[in-house]
């Protein structure tokens, strides 16, 4: 499952490896679009997909139970980085906009590094919200 936007990536594995010097096989099992507002059955439980453009055209966050699946658009005291290509600073600002309407207990599971809160986030100004 890949945000729509970013189908393009997973289908191209091979020469987005090259930007990084590194050899990726290209996906062949089924790639599935997932997009903004959608919910899929994990189990018992609801997986919410929130679309989250920015470090890429297809970010998504994913939140089950409280606990908020980032990736890439939210890390622990930092975002995502909007320099590589197809991404954009102003596509994030919104995605961080709807992050931070979040629950402020919700737990933050970054793609890569330590866990957050969104309260967390917010008082140290990476999301803009009530404080």
């Amino acid at each position: 499952m890949i945000g729509e936007g970013d189908i393009e990536f997973i289908r191209k594995l091979t020469e987005q490896g090259m930007y990084v010097g590194k050899f990726l096989r290209n996906v062949k099992s089924e790639v599935v679009a997932t997009g903004d507002g959608q919910f899929w059955p994990f189990g018992v439980r609801e997986i919410k997909v929130i679309g989250t453009p920015g470090h890429t055209p297809g970010g998504n966050a994913y939140l089950i139970d409280g606990n908020l699946f980032t990736g890439d658009t939210l890390f622990w005291h930092t975002i995502g980085r909007t320099d590589l290509p197809r991404a954009s600073s102003l596509d994030l600002g919104h995605s961080l906009d709807k992050l931070a309407a979040l629950p402020s207990g919700t737990k933050v599971l970054p793609g890569h590094g330590k866990a957050t809160t969104i309260k967390e986030e917010i008082i140290n100004g990476y999301l803009k919200g009530e404080r």
